[in-house]
Formats: C-alpha cells, structure tokens, sequence
C-alpha cells in the first residue's frame, strides 16, 4: 500500500481534529528522514469508530549503513476513567 494511501485511509488529525499531512506521520519520518518518531494521533477506523493511537517508528538500518526499511508499532490509547 504506497504511503499516500496509508497515510490517508484512516484520516489522522491530532487531538484537536487537525488533519495530519504525510510528512508529520511518524512512518513517513522514519521512512523519509531515516530517525526515529513516535506521536499520538485520533484515526478513523474502518468502521468510522474514533481511536487514539499511539505510534511508534524508527528505521532499520543494516551493515554499512544501508538503509532496509522501517517498523511501526501501533497500539490504541486506553480510555481514562
């Protein structure tokens, strides 16, 4: 799924229901820049159910510096009593 997708599919806004370009997206970060990111952001799920999520992403980085790809790990943000 190319980036433009992923980072849209699920339309991401920061708590104040800003949408979030591709280029704040902590996969994209880790992906374009080559660090480490991490962010809380509200998504739409498929089922049109509000989330916050939590996302962490860093790069992966093989012998010789080569660049491999990137990892991210989501989870959904636990309600608060």
């Amino acid at each position: 799924m190319p980036a433009e997708e992923w980072g849209t599919v699920f339309t991401p806004t920061d708590d104040d229901g800003v949408p979030l370009s591709l280029e704040q997206l902590p996969l994209v970060i880790a992906t374009t820049q080559q660090k480490p990111a991490h962010r809380f952001m509200m998504i739409k799920g498929l089922n049109g159910v509000p989330r916050r999520i939590g996302v962490t992403a860093f790069p992966i980085i093989g012998q010789v510096d080569r660049f491999l790809g990137a990892v991210a790990i989501f989870w959904e943000e636990s309600k608060k009593s």
